[in-house]
C-alpha cells in the first residue's frame, strides 16, 4: 500500500491559490507519492532479475566442470585392473620380509662398545678403559701393565686361503686369548692382527709371566684353515714402573715392544722400556 500523504488538503495549511509556490508544492507532493508507489513494484523486478542471473551463472559452471570432466577422460582413459594379476593397488603397502629392520637400543650399544669381527673391546672404549685404570692406578698408586699382542700368522692365512679363513682364524684367535687372560684384564682390538690388553693391578713381574703364558698358548694353537696353520704370538710389555705417566707413553712402548719381539722372530715377548 502506498504511504498516505501526510499533506492532504484538509491538512494543507491554507494558502493563496494563485500562489506559484502552492502549485509547485503539490507537483513535488504529487510526485513523490508517485515514486512512493511504484518502488515495490521496482524492488521485486529487480529481485527477480537478480535470481535468474545467479541460475544462469550456476548452469554455466555446471556445464564448464562437465565439459572439463569429460575431456579429461578422453585423454586419459580408465586402466581396467585385472584381479588374475593379482589385487588392486591399494593405499597401504605392507613391508617387504627381507627389508631391514631399526636396530634396537641393545644392539646400538653392543657395536659402540664391540668390534664386530672379533667380540673384544673397540679401539675406543678400550683407550677409554685404559684412560680409566691409568687415573685410577695413579690415584691410588697401585700397579698397571699393557700388552701388545701381534698374531703373526694371521695375514698369511688372508693371502693363502682367503678372506673367509681370514675371518674365521681372527675370530678364533681373539676368543683364545680372551680365555688366555683372566677375567679383571681387559682385551681389545688395536689394528688388524694386533690386540691390547689393560691389566690392572699387576706389576712389570706379573706382566712378563701372563705375556710368556699367553705366547706359550698360542704356540699350542693351530688353525683349519684348509690346513693345519699355526698362528704364533709376539707380545710387547709395560707398566707405569716403568715411568710411564699417560696413555700414550704406555701404547708407544707396548708396540714397540712388539714390533721388537717381531724382529727377533716370531713367538717372542721384548719389554721396550728395560732395553
Amino acid at each position: 500500500m502506498p504511504k498516505e500523504d501526510p499533506w492532504t488538503d484538509d491538512k494543507r495549511p491554507p494558502l493563496h491559490k494563485d500562489n506559484v509556490f502552492n502549485r509547485r508544492a503539490d507537483q513535488l507532493r504529487n510526485t513523490a507519492a508517485n515514486m512512493r508507489a511504484a518502488m515495490p513494484a521496482a524492488q521485486q523486478s529487480a529481485s527477480q532479475s537478480l535470481s535468474q542471473t545467479y541460475l544462469r551463472m550456476a548452469a554455466l559452471q555446471q556445464q564448464q566442470q562437465q565439459q572439463a570432466a569429460q575431456q579429461q577422460s578422453q585423454a586419459q582413459p580408465e586402466v581396467q585392473h585385472s584381479y588374475r594379476e593379482g589385487p588392486p593397488p591399494t593405499a597401504y603397502q605392507a613391508p617387504l620380509p627381507n627389508a631391514p629392520t631399526q636396530p634396537t637400543a641393545e644392539e646400538l650399544e653392543r657395536k659402540a662398545v664391540f668390534d664386530s669381527a672379533t667380540m673384544t673391546f673397540n679401539l675406543r672404549s678400550i683407550m677409554r678403559m685404559l684412560q680409566h685404570e691409568l687415573n685410577r692406578s695413579q690415584h691410588y698408586n697401585r700397579h698397571l701393565s699393557v700388552l701388545m699382542v701381534e698374531l703373526n700368522g694371521l695375514k698369511t692365512i688372508e693371502l693363502s686361503f682367503g678372506l673367509v679363513a681370514y675371518s674365521l682364524a681372527l675370530s678364533a684367535a681373539a676368543i683364545r686369548l680372551q680365555e688366555t687372560c683372566s677375567p679383571v684384564e681387559l682385551v681389545g682390538r688395536y689394528s688388524d692382527s694386533r690386540f691390547i690388553v689393560v691389566c690392572p693391578e699387576r706389576s712389570p713381574e706379573d706382566a712378563r709371566l701372563l705375556a710368556e703364558h699367553i705366547r706359550l698358548s698360542f704356540k699350542a694353537l693351530s688353525l683349519h684353515a684348509q690346513s693345519q696353520t699355526v698362528v704364533p704370538a709376539s707380545i710387547g710389555f709395560v707398566s707405569v714402573a716403568h715411568g710411564c705417566t699417560d696413555i700414550e707413553s704406555l701404547i708407544a712402548i707396548a708396540d714397540v715392544g712388539a714390533d721388537t719381539a717381531l724382529e727377533r722372530g716370531e713367538n717372542q715377548i721384548c719389554c721396550a722400556a728395560e732395553e
